[in-house]
């Protein structure tokens, strides 16, 4: 009801309580509300009907409110950043950020999670709209998966580039000639892995 005032311009009244929404430290006594409590609800509505001017204010204030503070990308991006700093917080991120994780965790279980989609009656298209539908959109496991196997791909190509076997051994595309020893002389060419582990010292043992 109170999302309703605002956007219908309304002069605010809130009571003086300690129960408070997440955009209320946004707001002004004065100037988007007015604040009241038992003693003084009867003379703040005798006032304000003495005075035009402040009902103005309050209205033009209540739609500050509705357009800044409550619309619904304001109200959406609030939740995300609620829910960002829960997760950062209690340790989440490493978990419901990760698809393969999730989906690991959920099963099959996801499935039963599907993204309500709001499209206009008549055009269909997704929209806020005075005339709504809503629409079953994809499941949770139908976007996860396609992130996942992204994921995965990229995550095994860079083990693929940056994997080399153990010793720090494997071929290596040589620039530039052999370097020579103290007496001017190039390394013996090696022709075969049974030379070069006996060239090397290494062998069987």
């Amino acid at each position: 009801n109170l999302n309703h005032l605002w956007a219908t311009r309304a002069v605010v009244l809130l009571w003086d309580s300690e129960i408070v929404e997440w955009y209320y430290p946004a707001l002004d006594d004065g100037v988007t509300h007015a604040v009241i409590d038992g003693a003084s609800a009867i003379g703040a509505v005798e006032r304000l009907e003495r005075d035009p001017q402040q009902l103005a204010t309050l209205a033009k204030g209540a739609a500050f409110v509705d357009r800044e503070l409550v619309c619904p990308h304001c109200i959406a991006d609030y939740l995300r950043v609620a829910f960002a700093s829960i997760s950062e917080r209690a340790g989440y991120k490493g978990v419901l950020d990760d698809a393969a994780t999730v989906l690991r965790l959920a099963g099959t279980s996801c499935d039963a999670f599907v993204q309500v989609v709001v499209v206009d009656r008549k055009t269909g298209e997704a929209s806020i709209t005075s005339k709504p539908e809503i629409r079953a959109g994809p499941t949770l496991c139908d976007v996860l998966r396609p992130q996942a196997t992204v994921a995965a791909k990229a995550a095994k190509a860079a083990a693929k580039a940056n994997w080399s076997p153990p010793g720090g051994w494997g071929p290596r595309r040589v620039t530039e000639a052999p370097a020579k020893n103290a007496a001017g002389q190039e390394p013996p060419a090696l022709e075969s892995v049974a030379g070069f582990l006996e060239e090397t010292g290494w062998g069987p043992r």
